[in-house]
């Protein structure tokens, strides 16, 4: 039978050993067999091989099994990004891993990345100390892992982690954010899809200027707003399908919307209401602008009171942003100017949480009347209180309405989750680092395990899912358990034997034996 498989696999018919003639009472020349005596290609003129095994047992039972042989089919290779994700039991042996790995690719740079993809993600033992690199092909990999930094790979921490989603607010949208996710990730896509149909009730032009916008139409806060809303929103859900679910939500300025939508403070349908509704009565309001000062809020507080028609709108410790009419604006920028000290204008064209938004707080609060309120299902940090919020408060038109005028207190915020005992991930779920940048001010490094963003910002040429993917891969380092199926399922294997677990040797004779022992033993 082994024989059988082996001549099958090999196409070949080996030679039958010391025949020299055949038996004179079996007529070979009048019948289609013989016997086979020199080593020979096995070949068919269409169809597959087969040969049959015949078992004849001594009691009389008998056995005969058709064999066939198994074509591969031709393999289409793609240059799609795959994450590759290794893991041992230490980091010498994910070191001989990885330097295995490297070989393998080194010699075989046609490789079928899929199948490498999904076997190391599926069929692949997790252990303490890993490693995940992207990649989209054989040559990228070995690249890749040239660059591996061992003495950074740390094993897994076994204290009980936080992950903590971070939703920024307006200043960063652009054309197209996460078009590439939308076009290569199913999942993402539905989502979208789901949001702008909900969205086409308020203005149905809002994924026309996603993927076809100017700069100046994202300064238009009827469009901005909704259209950060969704790809927050959507980003998250994204994430939480992965099986990366978070145990803190905190949303900054108006990211607080898609956090407690995610949190599950209102429906999506009644979220996306309520940020139509916010953005249409801001537009009604005097216009504004909203200036990024490197400054604490007692110094910033100097200018503020000097200055009419101005208010702190966030403070985030060491610096702040204010908001206030144009001309206050202009006056405050000729100010600071003469102290030489820098500052920079948000890409909105509203004061948000600040006096400039008092006269639509009324109407607002009308609005919030029509929709259904819920208590939050994941802990949720309130930027305008600074601290965790119940249920009773984020469940009042009044806290929403508030919201409007309010200062976002996100240094505050930041600081309380740093009194906790607690060792954090940090997930900002908007374009930059914005708000990690700011938040790794405020917590302390022995607290934080790792922070990553997850949508690139616009000057950053890079592809959507090359991005997410490398940030993915920072995740499972760091011990977070993707569920989802990154890598597709693939029809058949290769042929290739690829590189499995490497032997770690150790020696323990010695510990167990005297030395007078050991010695006898080693002579």
């Amino acid at each position: 039978f082994i024989k059988c498989v082996l001549s099958l696999y090999n196409k070949v018919i080996p030679p039958t050993i010391h025949y020299e003639r055949p038996n004179r009472k079996i007529d070979f020349g009048n019948s289609p067999f013989y016997v086979n005596t020199l080593l020979k290609k096995w070949e068919v003129s269409d169809g597959p091989l087969r040969a049959g095994v015949s078992s004849f047992g001594m009691g009389g039972t008998n056995v005969h099994i058709v064999l066939e042989n198994y074509e591969y089919p031709d393999k289409v290779q793609d240059d799609n990004y795959k994450l590759l994700m290794f893991s041992a039991k230490s980091r010498v042996a994910l070191g001989h891993m990885l330097g295995e790995w490297k070989k393998y690719f080194n010699e075989q740079p046609d490789v079928d990345m899929s199948e490498i993809a999904y076997v190391l993600e599926n069929k692949r033992s997790r252990f303490t100390f890993r490693k995940a690199i992207g990649c989209s092909s054989a040559v990228d990999a070995v690249k890749k892992l040239e660059s591996v930094s061992f003495e950074k790979i740390k094993r897994i921490a076994s204290e009980q982690k936080k992950i903590a989603f971070m939703f920024p607010g307006q200043g960063n949208q652009y054309a197209k954010m996460c078009f590439g996710l939308y076009k290569e990730i199913a999942t993402f896509r539905m989502y979208v899809d789901r949001c702008f149909e909900i969205q086409n009730e308020y203005n149905s032009e809002t994924k026309k200027l996603w993927l076809d916008g100017t700069d100046s139409d994202f300064m238009n806060t009827t469009v901005s707003q909704p259209l950060i809303f969704i790809m927050e929103y959507c980003i998250a859900r994204l994430l939480m399908d992965f099986g990366i679910k978070p145990d803190i939500i905190m949303g900054y300025s108006f990211g607080e919307y898609a956090a407690a939508c995610i949190a599950g403070v209102f429906s999506l349908e009644d979220a996306l209401f309520v940020v139509n509704k916010r953005a249409r009565l801001m537009e009604r309001t005097e216009k504004g602008v909203m200036l990024n000062i490197p400054l604490e809020r007692e110094r910033c507080m100097r200018y503020t009171s000097l200055i009419e028609d101005l208010s702190i709108a966030i403070d985030n410790g060491s610096s702040c942003v204010v908001a206030g009419g144009i001309d206050a604006i202009e006056k405050c920028e000729d100010a600071l100017k003469k102290d030489k000290i820098m500052s920079m204008r948000i890409g909105v064209e509203y004061g948000s949480h600040s006096h400039l938004m008092i006269p639509i707080v009324e109407r607002f609060t009308e609005a919030l009347g029509s929709i259904e309120f819920h208590e939050n299902k994941i802990p949720m940090v309130s930027c305008v209180t600074g601290e965790f919020v119940n249920g009773s408060q984020i469940m009042k038109a009044s806290y929403w309405s508030n919201h409007l005028t309010e200062c976002v207190k996100y240094y505050e915020a930041v600081k309380m989750l740093d009194s906790l005992e607690s060792k954090y991930i940090l997930i900002e779920m908007g374009p930059g680092r914005n708000l990690l940048t700011m938040a790794l001010r405020g917590i302390g490094e022995e607290k934080l395990i790792c922070a990553i963003d997850t949508i690139r910002i616009k000057s950053r040429n890079i592809p959507d899912v090359k991005y997410l993917y490398d940030k993915l891969g920072i995740l499972y380092d760091n011990g977070i358990e993707i569920e989802y199926k990154l890598n597709a399922d693939i029809s058949s294997y290769g042929i290739n034997i690829l590189p499995n677990y490497p032997f770690e040797k150790n020696s323990f004779g010695k510990q167990l034996m005297t030395d007078e022992v050991f010695q006898l033993g080693k002579n």
